[in-house]
């Protein structure tokens, strides 16, 4: 029986050539990205505070991020990521101009 080669870290054998491919996941070394949530409708809207009238309005002009679709096809969810990034991206009161 021959001797099977040595593979580098994070790789799988090919059943092809009988070369390596390699994964998109980061050495345990390297530092991991965040994770990204998927957030319902209801955790959504507690976490942003505002009803959800407001937000689909606001979906409809491109001025809220908008949900994904969820295996099944009847549900849907944010991206924790980019409701956090439209949060930051509001003004803060104090940068509002004076009535």
């Amino acid at each position: 029986m021959p001797a099977r080669k040595a593979r580098a870290p994070n790789t799988v054998a090919n059943s092809g050539a009988g070369s390596a491919i390699q994964l998109t996941e980061p050495h345990r070394s390297q530092a991991h990205p965040p994770r990204d949530r998927l957030l319902r409708r209801q955790p959504m809207l507690n976490k942003v505070g505002m009803g959800y009238t407001f937000i689909y309005e606001a979906m409809k002009v491109g001025a809220f991020p908008g949900p994904v679709q969820l295996p099944g096809g009847k549900a849907v969810a944010w991206r924790e990521s980019e409701i956090d990034a439209w949060i930051a991206a509001l003004p803060r009161a104090s940068e509002l101009p004076c009535e």
